[in-house]
């Protein structure tokens, strides 16, 4: 038998080189070399050598993620960043003035306060009014009147 598949695939080689035809076998083929085995196949390389190899299947889908470690220690501290610009010194007040500037650089007390609850201007808040005014107003005879200006909720 394999002296009849070896002068049957000589004569296909010489066949083909004339008529460009492939070897073309009726029946069983039993191929030796290599180490054949039960459930393998036949591969060939890219310069045709053929070798029993065993079957790889698809690769199947990706299971699910597992639980996450537990996290790892925290790393040195970075160093530290530009001093920002220097603010304005010399800021003075009273408590409860809202701050105003009284010149380019420097910061005084308004005519307006607030006490947290109240606001006044030009006078301190009263608890009777959210909101509550004073002028003193000289009148065209110079008299010194007061007018009192308030609201209240």
């Amino acid at each position: 038998m394999e002296m009849k598949l070896y002068l049957s695939f000589l004569l296909s080689l010489i066949l083909s080189s004339i008529y460009a035809q492939d070897l073309e076998v009726t029946g069983q083929v039993k191929i030796k070399g290599g180490p054949p085995a039960a459930g393998k196949v036949l591969t060939s390389n890219a310069t045709g050598v053929a070798t029993w190899e065993n079957p790889t299947g698809a690769t199947g889908a990706t299971g699910p993620m597992g639980i996450s470690g537990p996290i790892g220690a925290a790393g040195p501290t970075g160093a530290t960043g530009a001093t920002g610009a220097t603010g304005l010194g010399g800021a003075t007040g009273t408590t409860n003035f809202i701050p105003k500037f009284v010149s380019a650089n420097t910061i005084g007390n308004s005519q307006i306060q607030d006490n947290g609850t109240s606001v006044g201007l030009n006078v301190t808040p009263v608890i009777q009014s959210k909101f509550y005014t004073y002028m003193n107003q000289l009148t065209i005879n110079g008299d010194g009147q007061s007018s009192f200006y308030g609201y209240r909720t």
